[in-house]
């Protein structure tokens, strides 16, 4: 039941009880006019003014009555009224939820399709590094086609150096991509043609060297790695002395320097040497840990072999218990 109809059902009631209160005062008042007027009258006459009085009194117990049951009828209607209002509400609420529980079904279905979909064009969608090395080699290729059909040796070699930094690059690419033996091939092929291309006392051989040998230190070939370092130095020193005797062969990538001198040029070589000595000792220190690691992996299965050939507890037992019977 709800306020406002509490609120008229009260307001009923209570005009049901005035009208009856008034009607009972303006009765009583006409029996008191009629008692003061019949003082004289005999007995009969005074029983039947006191029967009056009870059925007015009657009267207004029943007139008190519809107004009861009007309000018990307010209250029951307004009572089943608000338990059809609740039995309403509740199949709405259900369907809220029901609608809540599926678009919560449907956005986790969504999601999880969604990381499918990402996770497929991850899978599709290559690396950085197997772009660069994909553009790499169809450099390569182009720069091979173009020398086919170049006759003069001048007018090959800008294209052949192309190749070169190609190759090189293409080493440099596959080391950051771990593929060590690629890295190798690359760089070896490079340092043959560089050889052929410029002189022993060139930097750009001395460069492919050093990279050749860092290449070989991840691949495990630890002497091989010590030994193009070592040749990397070789050829900068050879630089050096040329360069204090002016005999050096011309660095294409300085010709148009217009600050270069032979003296900076010397001073630089002399810093890179020391890195490259400390290259060549990580080299070897690399070798004697690798040697210490199959050393206590070889140890790792032998005992395993030695506990793999002793006897079974159970046999052990199982022969004790024969002997004793």
């Amino acid at each position: 039941m709800t306020e406002e109809e509490r609120d008229n059902v009260e307001k009923e009631v209570g005009e049901a009880l005035d009208e009856n209160f008034k009607a009972l005062e303006e009765k009583q008042e006409s029996r008191e006019k009629r008692r003061q007027s019949t003082e004289g009258e005999t007995e009969d006459t005074e029983g039947e003014d006191s029967d009056k009085p009870e059925s007015s009194a009657e009267n207004t117990d029943s007139e008190e009555k519809p107004a009861e049951e009007k309000s018990a009828e307010a209250g029951s209607s307004s009572s089943t009224t608000a338990e059809s209002e609740a039995k309403d509400c509740e199949p709405s609420k259900m369907e809220e939820d029901a609608k809540e529980d599926t678009e919560s079904v449907g956005n986790e279905a969504k999601e999880g399709q969604d990381k499918k979909e990402q996770e497929a064009e991850e899978e599709e969608d290559p690396s950085n590094l197997q772009l660069a090395w994909e553009m790499l080699e169809l450099a390569k290729v182009a720069y091979s086609n173009k020398l086919e059909s170049m006759t003069s040796d001048d007018e090959k070699k800008p294209i052949q150096m192309k190749v070169c930094e190609t190759l090189l690059t293409l080493g440099e690419v596959s080391l950051e991509n771990e593929t060590y033996d690629q890295a190798v091939v690359d760089i070896t092929e490079c340092l043959n043609k560089r050889k052929a291309l410029h002189a022993a006392d060139s930097r750009r051989i001395a460069e492919t060297h050093y990279q050749l040998g860092v290449a070989l230190g991840h691949f495990n070939k630890f002497d091989d790695a010590v030994k193009s370092l070592e040749e990397a130095i070789t050829c900068l020193k050879l630089r050096m002395e040329n360069l204090k005797n002016k005999s050096e062969s011309v660095d294409e990538a300085k010709a148009n320097d217009a600050f270069y001198s032979r003296e900076a040029e010397i001073t630089e070589l002399e810093a890179l040497i020391p890195e490259i000595e400390e290259k060549i000792q990580d080299t070897k220190d690399m070798k004697s840990q690798d040697a210490e690691n199959q050393k206590e992996e070889n140890g790792f299965k032998q005992n395993g072999e030695a506990s793999g050939s002793a006897k079974p507890v159970s046999t052990i037992g199982v022969k004790r218990k024969a002997e004793g019977a």
